[in-house]
């Protein structure tokens, strides 16, 4: 067994592939005595030219603050304007965030529900064309059982399964 000299982890034999987690070469590695410190053999070693700072060094970010650096697109606008882009109530969005906050994931019938209730309203746009091509079964269900359209056809379209809906 032989133990890293860097991180003091063992190791059947500290390979090439783990120095380069060190981001250290294995002459650099050999050079390094057993106190983990580089063995220099003379004062010349131990005088190193500065390293040339080409960008400012900032301070680690935390994940909460990465996720909300984003350009704020929105920032002037009202919320109603926000909710109506996005298709969701204030209550939708209270929900949303807590879960966010809390790490919980959201409910299936949450999800089934508001994929329903977008299906609907965009059915509801469609609503008077004689014929349709429908490539959601939500949305073609919504036709069918609230709209009174008939289903003549289903069959894939480009790879795509396809209702065709007759008034």
């Amino acid at each position: 067994m032989e133990k890293c000299k860097v991180c003091n982890r063992t190791f059947k034999k500290v390979t090439d592939s783990h120095l380069k987690t060190h981001d250290i070469s294995r002459a650099d590695y050999n050079g390094i005595g057993d106190s983990g410190m580089k063995e220099v053999e003379s004062e010349a070693q131990l005088i190193e030219e500065p390293i040339a700072v080409t960008e400012e060094v900032k301070p680690a970010k935390s994940r909460v603050d990465q996720v909300f650096d984003v350009e704020r697109k929105y920032e002037d606008k009202p919320l109603s304007e926000f909710l109506k882009r996005y298709d969701i109530t204030e209550s939708d969005l209270t929900k949303i965030v807590l879960q966010y906050k809390t790490g919980k994931a959201i409910p299936v019938s949450q999800q089934i529900q508001h994929k329903m209730d977008t299906e609907a309203k965009e059915a509801e746009k469609l609503v008077g064309a004689k014929s349709l091509q429908i490539t959601t079964v939500e949305k073609a269900d919504i036709l069918i059982h609230q709209h009174g359209y008939t289903c003549n056809e289903v069959k894939k379209v480009k790879g795509v399964k396809t209702w065709f809906l007759t008034k």
